[in-house]
């Protein structure tokens, strides 16, 4: 039985960076060598924050998780980043190609309005 243990141990360290994705996607492994030495385990805060970028995150890990699990944390956290950064990024395109269109709308009506106000004016030369 302790070799059956050490043995999923070992094979936890060696993909610890997967099978914590895997759980943080909702695909997770469950193990019984996760139990073994975790009695003194204490939370720790890790707070990130990206170079250049307003907002910091808290991520809360064991003090008996592995490296591979913060790596795995971490990256978690950046793709969901990314995707919220793509989202507002094409809100804002939208938004932008949207007012775009509205001052070539309002452009187009004024060509018009003085377009009509040339030709009245024209008529009333002519007659």
């Amino acid at each position: 039985m302790q070799t059956h243990v050490t043995s999923e141990f070992n094979l936890y360290l060696r993909y610890a960076y997967h099978l914590r994705k895997w759980y943080l996607e909702g695909r997770g492994v469950g193990s019984h060598a996760q139990l073994v030495g975790e009695k003194g385990a204490v939370p720790i805060k890790v707070i990130i924050q990206p170079a250049g970028w307003h907002e910091k995150a808290t991520l809360e890990l064991q003090s008996t998780d592995y490296v591979a699990d913060l790596r795995a944390e971490v990256a978690k956290w950046w793709e969901s980043i990314q995707v919220r950064f793509l989202v507002e990024r094409y809100v804002q395109v939208a938004l932008t190609l949207k007012g775009v269109f509205l001052s070539l709308k309002t452009l187009f009506s004024r060509f018009i309005w003085l377009r009509r106000k040339t030709l009245q004016l024209r008529s009333l030369d002519l007659c």
